[in-house]
């Protein structure tokens, strides 16, 4: 269980990480204002819902909470590693969305049981 607990922790660590500098990269190096900056980020809130609502609850019946964990860390880690090798004049549809909703995707985001 303390397994799980550090890693749903650095989970939450990373999120909040990545939306901060995922936001400012998008007003910095893009060019964006504050609001389009923030409602840049709707796609992984509304993923992450649409992943919460039932698919999540059936993963984990179906391949138990562990491993759904553990393919949520590695989906995470894949998102953030996509993110790192943004260019500096990047398209918001073409390099930036993929990566966010792969991060929204990741099983997980309710804390498995």
């Amino acid at each position: 269980m303390s397994g799980a607990n550090l890693a749903q922790l650095l989970v939450i660590g990373a999120a909040m990480g990545f939306q901060v500098i995922v936001t400012l990269y998008k007003q910095r190096a893009l060019g964006y204002r504050p609001a389009q900056a923030g409602l840049g980020l709707v796609p992984v809130a509304a993923v992450i819902a649409a992943v919460s609502l039932g698919l999540s609850a059936r993963l984990t019946a179906q391949f138990g909470a562990r491993s759904l964990l553990l393919t949520g860390l590695v989906m995470i880690t894949a998102a953030l590693a996509l993110l790192t090798q943004l260019p500096a004049h990047a398209g918001y549809a073409t390099r930036l969305l993929p990566p966010l909703v792969l991060f929204g995707l990741a099983p997980g985001w309710p804390c498995p049981r």
